[in-house]
């Protein structure tokens, strides 16, 4: 009897870990897509599987958007699309400057990571400089991004001049990044070793989101994860690299809905930056109407409400909220300790 009452039971359970009310404080990280248009096709990118209007974001328009939000605690540059392309990109990075924002993070794919871009991306103030490169095995970054084998040296010589620009500066924190994929698998450890060559600050590897499960094929086993891991985080340890795993956030489970927002180039929203930024959830575009009503509105409560109730069918697809680590007990902390501390906490606001 217990056992055919788990999935209600644990329904309840689940709904104490999120936030009870109609009226929600505004996001204070906030990601800005500057443009929708990508100078590549990388294999495992959900671009591959939708298409979109080509746009990029207007200084005026950004400059509309970051007014709606009082605070602003983390800003990050990105989105489907790559976000050098817009050449009015640094003086968004001026005038969000202007803003005092706590941590800035641009995120590029580098294949527009020129000296000209390296000075002003050194001398605009943000905070970390997020390189997606995937692999530095010639064949398989090739294979990987849809690029030619050669651009991968012309990618290194550029992020060896950026490192050289930084000399002296605390800021920005340089690193690579790679998605763990079945094709990359076997050439992590070597990524890790050539990215301390570079003069890189560190490496961050993420989980594979499997949008409507469309890339499974691509998908590494847990298993093999965790395994890689344990070797990674040995490698990194004995050359003092850092090295990071995109654990979803702060607590474990996902809070996206509550404490995050994805502005499109166009200005339309997304709840999230994993499985939403291609459905079309009717939530409103901040650039049309006022982002308070937007984020308190019925359609984003009643978001709030299914993600509440397990009802969001992508979400199994995608891997925020969980450890890449493995179900040990930094995931029993993460995952059931630090949001009953967190709610808590609030409560007593």
């Amino acid at each position: 009897m217990l056992l055919n009452k788990m999935p209600t039971l644990l329904k309840k359970i689940n709904r104490h870990y999120y936030p009870d009310k109609k009226i929600h404080p505004l996001p204070k990280l906030v990601m800005i897509e500057p443009s929708s248009v990508c100078n590549l096709k990388c294999l495992m990118c959900a671009t591959q599987q939708k298409t979109r209007d080509s746009r990029f974001l207007s200084f005026l328009d950004f400059e509309k958007i970051i007014k709606q939000f009082p605070v602003i605690k983390e800003l990050v540059f990105c989105g489907i699309g790559e976000p050098l392309l817009n050449p009015e990109l640094f003086e968004m990075v001026k005038l969000a400057k202007k803003r005092n924002i706590r941590f800035m993070n641009l995120i590029t794919n580098g294949k527009l990571l020129t000296k000209e871009n390296a000075n002003k991306i050194i001398d605009s103030g943000v905070d970390r400089v997020q390189i997606s490169v995937h692999s530095f095995s010639q064949d398989v970054f090739s294979k990987l991004r849809n690029d030619l084998p050669e651009n991968l040296e012309n990618l290194k010589n550029n992020i060896k001049h950026l490192v050289s620009l930084k000399k002296g500066r605390n800021n920005p924190q340089i690193i690579c990044t790679a998605v763990i994929t079945k094709v990359n698998l076997d050439f992590l450890l070597d990524f890790i070793r050539e990215a301390k060559k570079l003069g890189l600050d560190g490496v961050e590897f993420f989980q594979l989101t499997t949008y409507n499960d469309s890339l499974k094929y691509l998908n590494v086993s847990s298993e093999s994860t965790v395994s890689f891991i344990r070797e990674a985080k040995k490698l990194a340890k004995k050359i003092n690299l850092e090295i990071g795993f995109l654990n979803g956030n702060d607590y474990g489970r996902c809070y996206q809905l509550w404490n995050f927002i994805m502005i499109h180039a166009d200005g339309m929203i997304s709840p999230c930056n994993g499985i939403f930024p291609f459905e079309n959830t009717g939530l409103g575009n901040i650039l049309s109407e006022p982002l308070e009503r937007i984020w308190n509105s019925e359609n984003y409560n009643s978001l709030r409400e299914s993600l509440k109730n397990n009802q969001l069918k992508n979400c199994r697809y995608c891997e925020v909220g969980y450890s890449l680590e493995g179900k040990n007990f930094k995931w029993f902390k993460n995952y059931y300790l630090r949001p009953i501390a967190r709610n808590i906490s609030r409560a007593n606001v």
